[in-house]
């Protein structure tokens, strides 16, 4: 990531589609969550995010992020993404103690979620767990769509796609598989009608 000029609408939530949440890298201990706080909904481009602040209020987050998507000019001595509505104020996004950022506001028509055969839904697994991709429609029945998960956030690395559909509206559809070969930060999105509608990402860890 590095310091960008004024930066496209359309690939600004683009990159959000196919990308649908920042990966820390595999090195990462924390839950990205834990930093965060939620600041409700920002429009950017007649597109919906979810915007949340680390260590400035949601005020300053608000307006930094629509004065960079508008301009692309972040304010001094502040970072932005070269695709991605997301800045921070340091040399570097993983150590940036002052941070803003925006991630896709899905309708909550669906939902997704990764969760242990053993241990349940969370965030966090060990290569050779069994795993549930859990997808949820909650308006209509027989819905087609496309479930990924890829290693990181660019290049397709480890990229693994299944096809399905869901059951009755409301009901659970589960995906049973074992927990990529690869230890790792994972991404995992939820597409329907080529659009993406869920996410979810977990840390993968080398097993016993």
């Amino acid at each position: 990531m590095g310091r960008c000029g004024s930066p496209s609408r359309s690939a600004l939530y683009a990159g959000f589609a196919l990308l649908a949440v920042l990966s820390l890298g595999a090195d990462a201990a924390a839950k990205p969550e834990v930093q965060f706080k939620p600041c409700g909904v920002i429009t950017l481009g007649g597109h919906a995010f979810d915007l949340s602040t680390k260590g400035v209020t949601c005020a300053f987050g608000r307006s930094l992020l629509t004065r960079y998507f508008q301009t692309g000019a972040p304010p001094a001595r502040w970072h932005c993404a070269a695709t991605l509505p997301i800045c921070w104020r340091g040399s570097s996004y993983k150590t940036a103690t002052r941070a803003v950022r925006a991630l896709p506001h899905y309708p909550r028509r669906f939902s997704g979620y990764v969760a242990g055969v053993v241990s349940g839904k969370g965030h966090s697994f060990v290569v050779g767990d069994g795993l549930d991709l859990v997808f949820r429609d909650r308006r209509a029945s027989g819905t087609a769509y496309r479930v990924c998960w890829q290693r990181g956030n660019a290049g397709g690395i480890g990229l693994r796609c299944w096809r399905r559909h869901t059951g009755a509206a409301g009901a659970l559809s589960k995906i049973l598989t074992a927990a990529p070969p690869r230890p790792g930060y994972y991404t995992v999105n939820w597409f329907v009608g080529g659009r993406v509608v869920a996410h979810w990402w977990f840390n993968n860890g080398v097993g016993d």
